[in-house]
């Protein structure tokens, strides 16, 4: 099997059956080198689970590259409603904090000042999380 892109292919199912979906897409490959993304965007915007126990479940398997930190309104963390702690403590108990990035849509007050506002959000978190007992 040949599989150059595959990107959101399972789209209309609830997240956990993506998950699904994508993971025997990806053991259908036959190669240990295509991975999933998962965007806490669309997690949020999607299911009434919260986001870590997505990750958690996925993360021993070593399909899941990736996490894009969105917030729900398609901004920059920080720049909207949503929280990231939970889901940066949880990468840092399963030691996987270098799986994250960033990827707003809606560029606020435009990209490298929304990129430095996010950067300064997530690391406050991180610092926290460091110096808490």
């Amino acid at each position: 099997m040949r599989l150059t892109r595959c990107n959101e292919v399972v789209r209309k199912l609830p997240c956990a059956a993506q998950c699904d979906a994508a993971a025997a897409i990806l053991h259908r490959t036959g190669s240990p080198a295509p991975r999933a993304m998962l965007g806490v965007c669309a997690t949020r915007n999607e299911e009434a689970e919260p986001v870590p126990p997505l990750p958690a479940t996925w993360l021993p398997t070593g399909l899941l590259a990736q996490i894009h930190l969105k917030d729900r309104h398609r901004r920059a963390p920080g720049q909207g409603t949503d929280r990231f702690a939970s889901i940066l403590a949880m990468l840092r108990r399963r030691r996987r904090a270098r799986l994250r990035g960033i990827e707003p849509f809606a560029y606020r007050p435009e990209g490298p000042g929304g990129a430095a506002y996010s950067a300064g959000y997530l690391r406050s978190i991180l610092q926290a999380m460091e110096d808490a007992p």
